[in-house]
């Protein structure tokens, strides 16, 4: 036996035999070696029944687990784990919804600990103030929408916009361009409505798609909202908690793209987050829905096709003035020369007034911009 093994047999035995050189009763040689009688007793049946090899020190692991987590089981956690990357609550979750024998998410933990699959993370520090929390009572009633930024397998950069119910996380639509654009922002809100109706209000941040309000204008997203009938409103500037429903899909979208080979060009992008949301919506258990997933939780309304509304302004132009109607991105055409306003201003009509070199845009009586376009430009007559 290793020598240290020794150490404790001899030690131990020499704590059977002392009673009987010294005198000293059994509960006397205990207090003075710091054991209980029964310690004492247990060796010496053991020393009766092994001799030395009796004494050495024994695994304290019990006979049997009548508790212990099925091999099957733990195979199926792990299972979760890298085909997801979930946490312990959502794998618990996700064997509810399978049926399964659901242990606490602790006894997850551990079987991820010992497959050595589990990355430990430190404590996050808790917000130090109260906070306000909120969510809508029913579907439908509040939409939050946002964009974020992706790239390419060549780094060139995308972007989507992604949609998502405040009652129940159900995200309607994801749209996918090359640009964030009040274009796209507003065909992300179409293509919602056509499948799942109109929500009463639609918040945002304070991004120039969404809103002019904090550069004294109006940019058409708001227009176009106004005109089918949602109420609009924003997050104040630099507090992001408020639309933290559609923060947290981007940090879960992240997440689930970094499993994903990257896409090569926008139509492979957009075929990739048509998965995203299918898993998002349908698959994935959600600890907010208390383990459920959004769809099962959405009450869609019904769809409608928005028109598409040609937002007159409310006063007219200055007489001469020509009609363009500017396309999404806010460029228009002019005797065959191709002149932008901006995308704020992308899908209305305007005015354009030649002045000798000059050309005037105007939306309604407001001067919009100013083109240097020379002598040579010919004037059109419509």
């Amino acid at each position: 036996m290793p020598l240290k093994v020794m150490d404790v047999v001899e030690q131990r035995l020499a704590v059977l035999l002392e009673p009987g050189w010294s005198g000293r009763t059994v509960r006397e040689v205990c207090r003075r070696h710091g054991i209980s009688p029964d310690t004492f007793y247990a060796w010496k049946q053991r020393y009766d029944t092994d001799g030395l090899a009796g004494l050495a020190p024994r695994s304290r692991r019990p006979g049997s687990s009548p508790a212990q987590l099925d091999a099957a089981l733990e195979d199926r956690i792990v299972a979760l784990r890298k085909a997801h990357g979930w946490g312990p609550v959502k794998i618990r979750d996700a064997l509810r919804r399978e049926g399964l024998v659901v242990p606490a998410s602790s006894t997850v933990q551990q079987a991820l600990a010992r497959r050595g699959i589990l990355t430990p993370r430190p404590r996050r520090a808790r917000p130090t103030g109260p906070g306000h929390r909120f969510e809508r009572s029913a579907s439908n009633q509040l939409w939050q929408i946002d964009g974020a930024m992706h790239h390419l397998a060549d780094r060139s950069p995308y972007w989507t916009v992604e949609v998502i119910d405040d009652h129940s996380r159900f995200c309607p639509a994801i749209t996918v361009g090359p640009g964030l654009t009040g274009h796209l922002t507003w065909s992300t809100v179409c293509t919602a409505v056509a499948l799942y109706g109109v929500p009463e209000w639609i918040l945002t941040d304070n991004g120039r798609c969404f809103t002019g309000r904090l550069h004294g204008d109006e940019v058409s997203f708001e227009r176009r909202v106004k005109a089918a009938g949602i109420c609009l409103t924003h997050s104040r500037p630099y507090h992001p908690q408020t639309c933290g429903k559609v923060e947290r899909l981007h940090h879960t979208q992240r997440v689930w793209l970094a499993r994903h080979p990257v896409p090569a060009t926008l139509a492979q992008a957009g075929e990739l987050f048509r998965m995203f949301r299918r898993h998002y919506n349908t698959e994935r258990p959600h600890q907010a829905l208390h383990g459920a997933t959004p769809a099962e939780v959405y009450r869609p309304g019904l769809g409608i096709e928005l028109p598409a509304v040609d937002l007159e302004p409310a006063d007219h132009t200055p007489p001469g003035c020509l009609r363009r109607k500017t396309r999404p991105c806010g460029a228009f055409t002019y005797a065959g020369t191709s002149l932008s306003v901006g995308e704020k201003w992308g899908g209305v009509t305007i005015g354009v007034l030649r002045e000798h070199g000059r050309l005037h845009a105007f939306y309604g009586s407001s001067l919009l911009d100013t083109f240097l376009v020379g002598s040579a430009l010919p004037t059109p007559t419509r």
